[in-house]
């Protein structure tokens, strides 16, 4: 019976693999990433025990850069990372920028993803579940120090 499920196994990773060669990104293909591409992968991780970092649920840094891999696209691994590569003068905000916040101190600590011009989907930790909340909740609105669009920024250089 072990054998049958590491065959089965196997073969889904192997499909996954295959799928993953002929489905990649290319720059052009980053151009053309939708809005409702990102909010119906977003829909993806909420309330999902499955996206697992080294046995735990991924942070916030790990469910951005997770996130955006899908679309070929590499994040750094920490939040204040990608704050220091990506940061933006953004005036508009646009589904699939990235948010940025100081939760508790100066420098940027906490990282998640816009759907729209208020809500955002995030990990707000490890073994918690990713979710959605408002940046127009006094929390959120008072610790956040920007956003940046990781799809400009790479098709810019």
């Amino acid at each position: 019976m072990a054998n049958v499920f590491l065959v089965v196994v196997g073969f889904f990773l192997l499909l996954n693999l295959i799928f993953s060669l002929f489905l990649s990104y290319s720059d052009k293909d980053r151009q053309a990433i939708e809005p409702t591409g990102i909010t119906a992968y977003a829909g993806l991780f909420l309330s999902e025990p499955q996206y697992i970092k080294s046995g735990y649920m991924l942070d916030c840094s790990g469910f951005t850069a997770s996130f955006y891999k899908h679309f070929g696209i590499h994040l750094p691994a920490s939040a204040k990372e990608q704050y220091l590569t990506f940061r933006d003068d953004l005036k508009i905000i646009k589904t699939g920028n990235l948010v940025f916040f100081a939760i508790g101190q100066s420098e940027v600590n906490h990282v998640g993803i816009m759907l729209n011009d208020s809500i955002f989907i995030h990990s707000p930790g490890k073994k918690k579940y990713v979710t959605k909340d408002n940046l127009n909740k006094k929390y959120w609105f008072n610790s956040c120090k920007g956003f940046a669009n990781p799809i400009k920024s790479l098709n810019n250089e």
